[in-house]
């Protein structure tokens, strides 16, 4: 694998990774080598960005929105849960127009948490690789993605700022800090953040940034 990236002004530093791969002479798609197991994994990068890319135009900016949010939210632990491609596909899967920036990301955390706790595996979308595999227990993970999506329910039926941004900074606990009493709230929360990306868009008046959340990634390995 050959890897090059360049460091943005914002801290992150997205990377385009370029891997052999082979195609498949029964099925659809292509072979990628797996460097952990020493073996060949079957994967289908076109169908998958075919997929993540679906919808009117203003559909898919949004879930592409939510897909960073989550990612960000993902990253905060020393051990993300999920890979960054499971996270895009929940985001495929779940998300619907319509919902919002706030619904959306609600939508994803809790459906992804009932689908764990009901001891379900999130298949490949295109229907070529195995069930995808997270990067924890399947508990842990479910525990993790319950409690954003209760924090962001809190959040939804909020009806000062501060208590909206109370509720949000616990789930994005390493972007946004919960503001006290005295402070303008939803500002003074905003004002934390390096680099808002999706400004008041999220219906909670809360930015997220996208530095340190990686890439969907079809194949095998840390994204």
């Amino acid at each position: 694998m050959i890897r090059f990236g360049q460091p943005l002004p914002d801290g992150s530093d997205p990377t385009v990774d370029l891997v052999l791969a082979l195609t498949r002479k029964d099925g659809a798609g292509i072979w990628i080598p797996n460097l952990d197991e020493d073996a060949w994994d079957a994967s289908h990068p076109e169908k998958h960005c075919e997929l993540f890319n679906s919808g009117a135009t203003a559909f898919r900016s949004t879930r592409r929105k939510i897909t960073r949010l989550a990612k960000a939210w993902n990253k905060q632990w020393g051990t993300p849960g999920a890979s960054s491609f499971e996270i895009s596909v929940w985001a495929y899967e779940f998300v619907e127009p319509g919902l919002g920036m706030a619904k959306g990301l609600w939508t994803l955390f809790d459906s992804a948490a009932s689908r764990l706790e009901d001891g379900e595996p999130t298949p490949d979308p295109a229907g070529v690789s195995a069930d995808l595999h997270l990067e924890i227990e399947a508990h842990v993970m479910a525990r993790r993605l319950r409690t954003a999506a209760d924090r962001l329910a809190e959040a939804l039926a909020a009806e000062s700022d501060d208590d909206i941004a109370d509720a949000v900074s616990a789930v994005f606990w390493k972007y946004l800090d919960s503001p006290e009493a005295s402070t303008s709230g939803l500002a003074a929360a905003a004002a934390k953040v390096r680099k808002p990306t999706t400004a008041a868009a999220l219906g909670l008046g809360v930015a997220a940034t996208t530095t340190g959340a990686s890439i969907a990634r079809a194949y095998g390995g840390e994204a």
